[in-house]
């Protein structure tokens, strides 16, 4: 071989070996999807439209770097570090760098060299559809759970599941019905954590409270309103807003709707499965690395003014119970935002409250560290029991006959 070739062999094997050649982004991973890739020098520029949860291949032996634009819905800070797991692995590990310079454009990389060639980045701990449907599983078929199936079908063609949870000893119509719905935008993982945390404290726990809330409450689960997880970029196929559509198709005539696509399906069956009328309504949201407060989306005024002000007595009720269980550091605020109804509210509050008479609003944490771990995020969901417990009366259970005959056995008679 002479010294020409030589040089070319060495200089095609460093291409390969240490470019970005090999990196391939793939929007099969949750749904998630990159619109705009490019590199520049040695630093991939992505803008994903699935709020930086994608997953790359053939990235064995490779230490990738990244930037990105922070944007509105997910706000980065400094030393805030991306997490990334192999396929194939449930552990998700910190990226070695995350930081914003005086662009806004945000940095992350790995010093380390990736062990495997498949490996999924994202922004906080995600809740991937799979996980969602893993969770489904493992719930059938438990005591306090029922009705748990598929309620419709997505745009393309996902199952969008609910459920519900209480106590089956106790008559239904003694109950009030509160509505969860979460995850209706793909960047809300930790709202589904903390709707998670809700529902596993409601189906195993059997102290005081979880029993008392069961029998006097029929919970409706929806755990991920929007499976599709994201706008893709001009793709009309996904090209929805999950928040604006619940604002039309109001049910009437026994809750009918024109089903032109899923949220108004979603509509009916929430509609058909409370008997159309709910106490509660609670859309949990959470938006990474945002810092949220509770919303109230309603008029401020008029025959309103009882559900405002339970809404926010409510709030403050759980942060109390958050902060009393967690010595005094609690990761839900103790106060809530108003508004009247207009363009800018979540229209899913709307349709809950001016439909169902719920007394409805969004759910958004407050600022939560990364330092906090996915078991705290999912006991606050433990606070949302706890705050909702006190503002809901036990059921009035009437005596059955064979009661009344016992009881009237045991009682001793007048000595007169």
């Amino acid at each position: 071989m002479n010294f020409s070739k030589f040089y070319f062999f060495v200089i095609i094997l460093f291409i390969y070996k240490f470019s970005f050649s090999q990196l391939i982004f793939d929007d099969n991973f949750d749904n998630g999807h990159v619109e705009l890739l490019g590199i520049n020098g040695d630093i991939y520029e992505i803008d994903p439209s699935s709020y930086l949860h994608f997953r790359i291949i053939g990235v064995k032996g490779e230490s990738p770097k990244f930037f990105t634009q922070q944007k509105k819905d997910y706000i980065f800070k400094n030393s805030h570090k991306m997490v990334f797991k192999y396929e194939g692995e449930d552990i998700w590990n910190y990226m070695d760098t995350g930081y914003i310079d005086i662009n806004k454009n945000y940095f992350f990389h790995n010093y380390q060299s990736f062990k495997h060639d498949t490996v999924y980045i994202a922004y906080w701990y995600p809740w991937t559809f799979k996980q969602m449907v893993d969770y489904m599983k493992s719930i059938s078929g438990l005591p306090y759970v029922r009705n748990n199936n598929v309620k419709a079908m997505s745009l393309q063609q996902r199952p969008i599941y609910g459920y519900e949870i209480t106590d089956t000893a106790v008559n239904d119509s003694l109950k009030q019905h509160i509505i969860l719905i979460a995850r209706q935008h793909a960047q809300e993982s930790l709202g589904s954590h903390i709707a998670r945390g809700i529902s596993d404290y409601l189906i195993n726990s059997n102290d005081p409270i979880a029993t008392s809330l069961r029998r006097k409450i029929i919970f409706h689960f929806y755990p991920m309103i929007n499976p599709d997880g994201v706008s893709c970029g001009g793709n009309p196929v996904c090209q929805t807003d999950h928040n604006d559509s619940w604002l039309h198709g109001i049910p009437s005539n026994g809750g009918k709707l024109s089903e032109n696509h899923e949220i108004n399906i979603m509509r009916d069956i929430i509609w058909k499965e409370t008997g159309g009328f709910a106490k509660y309504a609670i859309d949990i949201h959470s938006h990474p690395g945002y810092s949220g407060n509770f919303y109230w989306w309603g008029p401020l005024s008029g025959p309103t003014n009882e559900k405002v002000q339970t809404a926010i007595d409510l709030v403050k009720k759980i942060s109390y119970y958050d902060a009393l269980s967690h010595n005094g550091n609690a990761v839900i605020n103790n106060f809530i935002s108003s508004d009247s109804w207009d363009w800018s509210g979540p229209w899913a509050d709307y349709w809950l409250s001016e439909t169902l008479g719920a007394i409805a609003f969004t759910f958004e944490t407050g600022f939560i560290s990364q330092e906090t771990t996915l078991h705290r995020i999912t006991q606050a969901g433990i606070a949302i029991c706890k705050g909702l417990n006190d503002f809901i009366p036990e059921p009035e259970i009437p005596l059955i006959v064979s009661e009344l005959s016992n009881f009237n056995i045991l009682v001793k008679p007048n000595p007169k």
